[in-house]
């Protein structure tokens, strides 16, 4: 689908604060809030706009990101089926997703205590191994993510925003209690939703509710507001590039290339069985990503080992606060 420039500058200001006003959007975009209201409405009737959610940091809270790569053997579609359902089921899982490429499933476990998830991971392995060609595990880090920077451009350029990135990752441990727990599971699902409705649900006061997500934000358990796209619409696809080199020195070199293309989402710090530079890259389709690596293999000659690929087909658990 085509959108005018005005559509992309509404959707470029969700994903920066999903939250703030209509009024506030109109005035960034150069619209009256009413015609906010009639072209988000139409956005989400068309199904660009899936939903509002809200980002938030879990190592805040004191787990850590356990990532597991499976490439599938053998597996019939009764096997594959029932080892995504396990997947979804498990208490510890975030995210499940069936994937195209060269990874068949992603999943991220959420995970405080080692010893309690290894129960519950030992009887997952033992009852399907077999099915397994290869697992690459790994330990998110740390997660930097840029701005949707091409929907405010018509033509390819380098971003100028390249600054305005949310991190996610490391600081202190923040002790929350029940009440900011309940906020963040609602905030989840809907980000938009009114203090007063929170309120409501919550048995609470509308000036409570607004002083925790303050809080919340301020002690950066909150990242930020955002809107979930339906890229595909618009004819992009979203795709998981994991680049290895072969001379480590000249990583940041490579990445401050690399984030100057107006196309990356996000960027990935991982240890483990982890590339050494792992983005997610908006691309029409796989031609133009072997043209990204082909300029950058000229740009930094004999210094990229190899480079492997996939993109998520169906998220089929998509979890930001775990509920253990």
């Amino acid at each position: 689908m085509k959108l005018d420039l005005k559509d992309r500058k509404i959707l470029y200001q969700l994903d920066r604060n999903a939250r703030q006003s209509y009024s506030s959007i109109g005035k960034k975009v150069g619209l009256h809030r009413s015609n906010v209201i009639h072209r988000i409405e139409k956005l989400k009737k068309e199904g660009i706009i899936f939903n509002f959610l809200t980002y938030v940091d879990i190592s805040k809270l004191g787990y850590n990101v356990n990532r597991f790569y499976f490439i599938l053997q053998y597996q019939t579609p009764d096997i594959k089926n029932n080892i995504i359902k396990d997947l979804i089921e498990n208490k510890y899982s975030l995210f499940v997703t069936k994937n195209e490429g060269q990874i068949d499933l992603s999943v991220y476990f959420a995970i405080k205590n080692v010893y309690e998830f290894y129960k519950e991971w030992s009887s997952f392995y033992s009852k399907y191994r077999n099915y397994f060609s290869k697992i690459f595990y790994s330990q998110w880090c740390f997660e930097y993510e840029y701005p949707y920077s091409f929907l405010l451009y018509d033509t390819p350029e380098n971003r100028s925003d390249v600054e305005n990135i949310r991190t996610f990752g490391g600081g202190p441990i923040i002790k929350i209690d029940d009440l900011d727990l309940k906020i963040l599971r609602i905030l989840t699902i809907d980000s938009r939703i009114p203090t007063s409705e929170i309120a409501q649900k919550l048995h609470s006061t509308a000036n409570t509710i607004s002083k925790r997500i303050r809080d919340l934000q301020n002690t950066g358990v909150i990242k930020g507001f955002y809107v979930d796209l339906h890229f595909t619409k618009l004819d992009y696809k979203m795709i998981r590039v994991d680049i290895s080199l072969r001379d480590y020195k000249k990583m940041n070199r490579i990445n401050e290339y690399i984030i100057k293309n107006q196309f990356v989402r996000c960027r990935y710090i991982s240890i483990g069985d982890a590339a050494d530079l792992e983005y997610e890259i908006f691309f029409k389709n796989i031609n133009e990503l072997n043209i990204m690596m082909e300029d950058l293999i000229r740009k930094f000659p004999d210094t990229i080992r190899n480079y492997r690929y996939h993109r998520g087909l169906e998220r089929l658990k998509n979890k930001f606060v775990p509920d253990y």
